[in-house]
């Protein structure tokens, strides 16, 4: 593949966030952003050279302001070989190939950047958003990013009236002194920015004016506030403000720190200080209460050794009646068994029963009184 066709291939691996359904203005605004940052990524002398490809997708407007005057222009294809007069030198014939190969290299690069941030943003948005600019033959091969964003806005992904009211509150939200102040001027920066793309314009000394009221309101920066009031009118702008109250509030930030962190070592030399007095009283005190102590646990010790040697004693003892017992319980099963066997067997009931003499036998009606209750006959 040629330099075109590889760019593309290379960006398409990038990915940006997916949209689903109808996009909104932040999602755009989010969109541009995403795809910004991968534009810049890629070199070029575009533009000033400092911002990649980023005026692919960028506005005319904003690009310029933020290359202080230098237009991103798209480059013309150049050709396939420079136009040189025949009459030049060879020296001169060379450079102006060698210029030529540069330009076309560079064109080509740019046709790979658009082609692949084109195809990430379309991959980014439900093809019925974009379908009425879909050429039948050509698709969007006509189409360049800015124009599918353009078109993407004025199908509905402009600021209604909910969104911008939303958006004043963001810029109107006051500022507490707890809160980082460059986290507060941010997020009225960028509500400014959305709204002015509703047309609603701030006032920048209005801006300025809540930033510094906010800041006196604190009662931490009345020395910081009496400063800015002394300062020239040139100099109390929007811009200025910020770099002002941030840097106040970073020089607070570092004193609070230094002030706690010396409380903390004084506390920590007090309390070491109050603590050795206190084991010093106590330590006279202690002693006797813990020779009492040590006095006491002796004699518990004394006579829980005295009760352990008393029961294992009685263990011992115990065994030796435990082993008596079971002997004399072996001489008596080893006697009935012996018994057992030299009896004969009863002709009545056709068992033995050592104990009971055969006209006992409980098979007689003679000695049915003295049956078991669970006694069953054998025949």
């Amino acid at each position: 593949m040629g330099i075109r066709a590889d760019t593309r291939e290379e960006l398409r691996k990038e990915e940006i966030t997916k949209i689903f359904g109808q996009p909104t203005e932040h999602d755009i605004t989010k969109m541009e952003k995403e795809l910004t940052a991968i534009a810049a990524a890629t070199p070029s002398s575009l533009g000033g050279g400092n911002h990649g490809h980023a005026g692919i997708i960028v506005e005319d407007v904003k690009y310029t302001t933020m290359t202080g005057g230098i237009a991103f222009v798209n480059p013309p294809n150049p050709g396939f070989y420079p136009t040189i007069a025949a009459t030049v030198s060879a020296g001169t014939r060379a450079r102006e190939e060698a210029i030529h190969k540069g330009t076309v290299q560079e064109y080509e690069i740019f046709c790979g950047v658009e082609a692949g941030l084109k195809d990430i943003l379309l991959k980014a948005v439900d093809n019925d958003f974009v379908l009425e600019i879909e050429d039948e033959t050509l698709g969007f091969l006509n189409q360049s990013p800015k124009a599918i964003i353009a078109h993407l806005r004025s199908r509905g992904g402009t600021l209604d009236f909910a969104d911008t009211m939303k958006l004043i509150e963001e810029r109107d939200s006051e500022w507490d002194g707890t809160e980082v102040p460059q986290v507060y001027f941010n997020r009225v920066t960028k509500a400014m920015e959305q709204l002015q793309r509703a047309g609603i314009n701030s006032d920048l000394n209005e801006r300025r004016d809540k930033a510094l009221f906010y800041l006196k309101n604190t009662g931490e920066y009345d020395p910081a506030v009496r400063e800015w009031e002394n300062k020239t009118a040139a100099t109390k702008t929007w811009a200025n403000i910020k770099t002002f109250i941030s840097s106040e509030y970073a020089k607070e930030n570092k004193q609070t720190k230094a002030t706690a962190k010396q409380f903390k070592a004084n506390l920590i030399e007090e309390t070491a200080e109050a603590t050795e007095e206190l084991i010093n009283n106590l330590t006279e005190a202690h002693t006797k209460q813990i020779e009492t102590l040590m006095k006491a646990n002796m004699e518990a010790m004394k006579e829980m050794m005295a009760l352990v040697k008393k029961n294992t004693n009685n263990q011992n003892q115990d065994k030796g009646n435990n082993d008596k017992t079971k002997a004399e319980k072996k001489k008596d099963r080893e006697k009935h068994r012996k018994r057992y066997d030299e009896a004969t067997i009863c002709k009545h009931c056709g068992n033995k029963h050592p104990y009971k003499r055969e006209d006992e036998c409980w098979t007689l009606e003679a000695n049915a009184a003295s049956r078991p209750s669970n006694w069953k006959p054998n025949k």
